[in-house]
């Protein structure tokens, strides 16, 4: 059948590869199965076999390159900085303000500083 499409999910799986050789035909033969005996085989040749023996050569790499080193996070730009990346001062520091008393006595319940 040409165009059909397949697509195994199988947890627990394990594999067994094997060297074949039948009537001066050599090849490698893929058996993966899990506990219930459900089975998948697959006849690659031995260039097929390379490739992906390449593959699986590279991701390991991947993998152990990732574990071994750490994991840095950029910094976030500060959006509230003075002078930030894009030269805004829209969030000028709050230190640059003092605090003053407010002289106004007819407000008793009046916050005593503003900014």
């Amino acid at each position: 059948m040409d165009g059909m499409r397949v697509r195994f999910e199988i947890k627990n799986l394990y594999l067994r590869v094997g060297n074949v050789t039948r009537d001066n035909e050599s090849y490698v033969l893929l058996r993966a199965f899990d506990d219930t005996d459900n089975e998948i085989v697959l006849e690659l040749t031995h260039e097929q076999a390379g490739f992906l023996e390449d593959q699986f050569y590279a991701a390991n790499r991947r993998w152990e390159q990732r574990i071994s080193s750490p994991v840095t996070v950029p910094a976030q730009p500060n959006v509230y900085s003075y002078q930030n990346e894009y030269g805004s001062n829209q969030y000028p520091p709050v230190n640059q303000y003092s605090a003053r008393p407010v002289q106004n006595a007819s407000m008793p319940n009046q916050n005593p500083f503003i900014l």
